[in-house]
């Protein structure tokens, strides 16, 4: 077998993906994510009104151009009392029969801890993994800690024996409910997370010891390049080196690419005008792409044009240069991305839309057949394919 674990190689980080030409991906999302309220969480692949995972969605992803699936994961509801906060038997093995499939496609995975951490709003948390929490009690940060540790554990030993294919994220989105980009304090329980996360993986051994994990930011922000910039963020400490990837989230504008409130970019709202996002991207390659580590945009717009709860001035007649905006935006920001060494990963979230969303509407395919939902979002996946295979990236 040599040095390596079946499935593994010698190849860092930054090779996987050049190798491999990673350059595209799409999030299964609301899917293994959800659950059920925010007074009850428990993760309910259902609940939000997509069908279970089935292999016809991962073929789908596969045909149209993509060649990485995020498949963000939800586990509370299922985990026992501490200490041990075991992981349901039923609960893991469904996890690993979706990542099986998206496998049998020819897709690179991601899986991670997504809702864990849900929270809205300084006073609403649905999620266990609560910084404000940990902030506001050093047993109560123990104890957490103690918990992510232990589940992280069990997780890594479930998948051991998976060829690096497959990769693990830490968490998502963790925030006090500021979605804010975080102070030195929030990041002292961000960097100790990273760290206690890159721990248990590799303590589980087996491919483990090799595997590439995916390290976030405060709130996956944005600006976690300048935070990196600024010492504080901190790569964790990986006894195997080159094996990290550094993941952020990007919906600038929010008013056009988040919200849809607006049907006009660019704009310079919240870093979205060309300038703002050139330079944005252009921090991530200096921090991490050109030091040899790659780097994914875990969730990146853009939504469609629709009316609901945060667009009262939705009108049909800007429809059309709503949907040419989309185009143009994708051709800028996936471009752009290529071009910096990034891998965008398009965040889509299937079921229903409606106009009680807080959102626009990020939907892309019929998860029951595995296709393009409307011929819009033919158009809309396709430009994503263009822009990256036309750009260039820094190597």
């Amino acid at each position: 077998m040599g040095r390596y674990p079946e499935g593994m190689s010698g190849r860092t980080a930054m090779q996987f993906f050049q190798e491999e030409e990673l350059t595209l991906g799409v999030n299964l999302g609301n899917t293994l994510d959800a659950f059920r309220n925010w007074s009850d969480g428990v993760a309910d692949e259902t609940a939000w009104g997509n069908p279970p995972a089935n292999q016809a969605m991962f073929e789908a992803i596969k045909e149209l151009g993509f060649n990485v699936v995020r498949i963000p994961v939800t586990w509370m509801g299922h985990i026992g009392e501490g200490p041990d906060y075991r992981i349901g038997e039923a609960r893991m093995e469904r996890v690993a029969y979706v990542v099986n499939l998206a496998r049998e496609a020819g897709l690179k995975v991601i899986i991670n801890m997504h809702h864990d951490g849900a929270t809205s709003s300084p006073v609403e948390e649905a999620g266990w993994l609560s910084i404000g929490r940990s902030l506001g009690s050093r047993a109560e940060r123990a104890r957490i800690t103690a918990q992510f540790e232990r589940m992280w554990i069990q997780i890594a030993e479930r998948f051991k024996d998976y060829g690096e294919w497959l990769m693990f994220q830490g968490f998502n989105e963790l925030h006090v409910g500021d979605w804010g980009s975080g102070d030195w304090l929030q990041y002292d329980v961000i960097n100790e997370w990273n760290q206690v996360f890159t721990n248990a993986v590799r303590r589980t051994r087996g491919g483990n010891r090799f595997r590439f994990l995916v390290i976030s930011g405060y709130n996956t922000s944005y600006r976690t390049a300048e935070a990196h910039r600024d010492g504080i963020f901190r790569l964790p400490n990986d006894p195997t080196p080159n094996r990290q990837i550094v993941n952020f989230h990007f919906y600038q504008p929010n008013n056009f690419a988040l919200f849809t409130q607006t049907y006009e970019w660019p704009n310079d709202y919240w870093g979205g005008s060309r300038e703002s996002i050139d330079n944005i991207f252009a921090g991530f390659r200096e921090q991490f792409v050109d030091r040899g580590i790659p780097v994914i945009i875990g969730e990146v717009g853009p939504a469609r044009y629709t009316p609901h709860n945060r667009n009262p001035g939705f009108d049909e007649a800007n429809v059309p240069i709503a949907r040419q905006n989309r185009l143009a935006y994708i051709a800028h920001v996936y471009g752009r991305a290529r071009e910096n060494g990034l891998v965008p990963i398009v965040w889509e979230n299937g079921g229903r839309h409606d106009a009680n969303a807080w959102e626009g509407d990020f939907t892309l395919f019929d998860r029951h057949a595995g296709r393009p939902n409307t011929d819009e979002s033919a158009e809309v996946i396709q430009a994503m394919v263009d822009a990256v295979n036309n750009a260039f990236p820094p190597w």
